[in-house]
């Protein structure tokens, strides 16, 4: 049976529990979305990975298993993970340690700075940081450090941001 309504009138009626798994087989756009519980339930997926030699691929067509965890959906990403890898490097070298080796973040008078990228100035800003920010892993000892990272590794860290230059 097909209906002959507006989306409109169809979402009102869904709205209202009307014939909703009809509703839902004629206007698919009307079912409500729901994330799945596991990963491993995604079926197939497609997206950019890393290979051994830091080269970007892309792929499709693979099951979610775990050897397929790797694969990002987004090659922005994957790019971003590839400079911050690097940056990640280029400060243990510099500093003789990772960073979870020399931040306490139980001390709230540790002094420890971050980078972040503002849109809008179209630059870099410093920030101090007191707590731990989940998406940052890259942190530095002092302001003159960070500086020296920015002159150095501009180009990675605009990758990192997913500025595109």
């Amino acid at each position: 049976m097909k209906l002959e309504i507006s989306l409109e009138e169809a979402k009102r009626l869904y709205e209202k529990g009307i014939m909703k798994e009809k509703l839902e087989e004629c206007y698919p756009e009307l079912k409500e979305k729901q994330f799945i519980e596991e990963w491993k339930n995604l079926g197939n997926i497609k997206g950019y990975f890393i290979t051994s030699y830091s080269h970007i691929r892309q792929s499709e067509n693979l099951s979610s298993t775990p050897d397929n965890r790797n694969i990002s959906p987004s090659k922005q990403l994957v790019e971003s993970q590839l400079a911050e890898i690097q940056l990640a490097q280029i400060l243990y070298n510099y500093y003789g340690e990772n960073t979870e080796d020399w931040i306490d973040w139980k001390d709230k008078d540790q002094k420890r700075y971050s980078l972040r990228y503002d849109w809008e100035l179209g630059d870099f800003v410093i920030v101090t940081t007191h707590y731990a920010i989940q998406q940052q892993q890259l942190y530095f000892k002092t302001v003159k450090d960070i500086r020296q990272s920015i002159k150095l590794h501009k180009s990675l860290w605009l990758q990192y941001f997913g500025v595109k230059e």
